[in-house]
């Protein structure tokens, strides 16, 4: 049975709606004509989905929408609107509701579309919940494995270090030194999928950049690198593990620019309305048959899965990295945001 909620401010609307969807046997419908006392039967009952009115006195749809939404309530919603009102259905679109319907449709219509978006608005939260509950366990069970993985490892590496100190043998010392490479390359696999695995988990947010840059380097060591950062008051709507991407590129100069004195951030708007963000050092910088390989898992000189998980958590939110700078005169990292995924803070 799929509990729904409908609210509407003109009882004849509303016993209508009764009506025809009574039709429909799977479908347990309350009927209310006050947003205001649909708003408290949400919060404190349960429902499988909300069909909403936007023209209510008091509250209209979309107030009841955003303040649903803002208190974290992901209820599948439904906005009817009437004839023309595109305007009204984009702003619902943008609200995060899940379908609007005009009520301008001979009734029989109206109600079976409703009918079947309600439907399939409620299939779409099952399935969204099934797969959180499969994600849940598949990594509870990915986290088991690997602490398990990891303390073997650990074990076969303090033994293989006990052997090294008594083997004499340059040949078995080489076999004991792959063995020792080929153990810790495994373990830097497990590690990874750690992190992989935090990819695009939540969902992206805005983040505000300068408050960003200063949480990835209060976890750095600059060893006496000047840090500089210029990037006004601009967010960024990007994944969470926005933090860490700032970490890496820092960190990548500082472990690699091998005589790195100074490393700036800033960002700036280009011609063409997107947003600039660029991490610069004063190193040694990456030569061009480097350039893109960086990027690759686990390829690059020394680099790792660092930037191969920076551009992966960057595209999440359609950006570009790519690696700029003129080898010699020092690295720079450029990070294109297109617009509508930032956004300047005029306080």
């Amino acid at each position: 049975m799929i509990t729904v909620l409908f609210v509407d401010d003109e009882p004849d609307f509303l016993d209508l709606a009764g009506d025809m969807l009574s039709r429909y046997t799977d479908l347990a419908v309350d009927l209310l004509v006050s947003p205001e006392e649909a708003l408290e039967k949400i919060r404190t009952g349960f429902y499988d989905v909300v069909v909403s009115d936007y023209d209510m006195e008091g509250m209209n749809g979309i107030t009841l929408l955003r303040t649903l939404r803002g208190e974290g309530n992901t209820i599948p919603f439904i906005m009817m609107t009437g004839i023309g009102c595109e305007h009204t259905a984009i702003e619902a679109l943008n609200s995060d509701a899940d379908f609007y319907l005009e009520k301008g449709e001979e009734p029989g219509q109206m109600f079976d579309h409703l009918a079947r978006r309600i439907h399939e608005a409620a299939h779409r939260r099952l399935n969204a919940q099934a797969l959180k509950q499969a994600n849940r366990k598949l990594n509870l069970l990915y986290s088991v494995t690997r602490h398990d993985i990891l303390n073997q490892l650990t074990i076969a590496l303090g033994f293989i270090e006990i052997m090294k100190k008594k083997v004499s043998d340059p040949s078995e010392m080489r076999y004991m030194e792959k063995i020792e490479r080929s153990s810790k390359t495994i373990y830097s696999l497990i590690e990874f999928t750690r992190t992989y695995q935090e990819i695009g988990v939540k969902s992206p947010s805005w983040q505000f950049l300068a408050g960003t840059l200063r949480g990835s380097v209060a976890s750095l060591d600059l060893r006496g690198v000047a840090f500089t950062q210029d990037v006004g008051t601009f967010e960024i709507y990007a994944d969470p593990l926005l933090e860490k991407v700032f970490y890496n590129l820092i960190d990548n100069a500082l472990r690699h620019g091998e005589h790195v004195t100074a490393i700036t951030v800033s960002a700036g708007l280009r011609g063409d309305g997107a947003l600039l963000i660029t991490v610069e050092d004063d190193g040694v910088g990456i030569p061009v048959s480097e350039k893109e390989r960086i990027f690759e898992r686990g390829r690059g000189k020394n680099f790792g899965w660092g930037l191969f998980l920076v551009r992966e958590i960057l595209s999440i939110t359609a950006m570009i990295l790519q690696e700029t700078g003129v080898y010699g005169n020092g690295g720079r990292f450029e990070i294109l945001v297109p617009p509508g995924y930032f956004r300047s803070d005029p306080h």
